[in-house]
C-alpha cells in the first residue's frame, strides 16, 4: 500500500506544530525553509508558474528526490481544484508553510529576546558589579 502525499503533509504539520518541534525548520535565501528529519532533506519554497504561485515540498534522500507540488488550480470561481484530495493536499501545504514560517518567527523572536537580556545582564554587571563584589578590583 502506497503512503499517500495528504498523510506525509499531515504528519510533517503535526511534528512541526509539536511542543518542542520535532523538526526545526530553517529559512533561507528566497523564503526557501529546509530541515532534515529521519535523514531525509525538506525544503519547502514557492514556484511560479503560468497558473500562479504554487508551494513545493522537495524530500531528499542520498541522490534521489520525490516533490510534492499544490495542485494548479482549474477555476477561478467555483470548486478550484479537480477534486477533494487535490483541495486537501493544497489545503495542508498552505497549513504546513504557515506553520514553519510561524516556528521559524518564534524562534528568532526568542533570539531577540535572549540577546536584550544578555546585553542587559553584561551592562548591569559592568555597571554594578556582582552582588557581594563590594568594589573590588578583580578584574584589574
Amino acid at each position: 500500500m502506497a503512503v499517500s502525499e495528504r498523510y506525509v503533509i499531515e504528519y510533517l504539520l503535526q511534528e512541526t506544530e509539536a511542543g518542542p518541534s520535532n523538526i526545526e525548520w530553517l529559512e533561507g535565501e528566497a523564503g526557501v525553509y529546509s530541515t532534515t528529519f529521519n535523514l531525509v532533506r525538506l525544503q519547502l519554497y514557492s514556484v511560479q508558474s503560468m497558473s500562479g504561485v504554487r508551494l513545493c515540498l522537495e524530500f531528499g534522500l542520498g541522490h534521489d528526490t520525490v516533490y510534492i507540488q499544490e495542485p494548479c488550480k482549474v477555476a477561478i470561481f467555483g470548486r478550484q481544484y479537480r477534486n477533494e484530495d487535490e483541495e486537501r493536499v493544497a489545503e495542508l501545504l498552505h497549513l504546513l508553510s504557515a506553520a514553519v514560517a510561524r516556528q521559524v518567527q518564534r524562534r528568532h523572536e526568542e533570539a531577540v529576546a535572549m540577546e536584550t537580556e544578555i546585553r542587559e545582564s553584561i551592562f548591569r554587571r559592568l555597571l554594578f558589579g556582582a552582588p557581594g563584589d563590594a568594589g573590588l578590583d578583580a578584574g584589574r
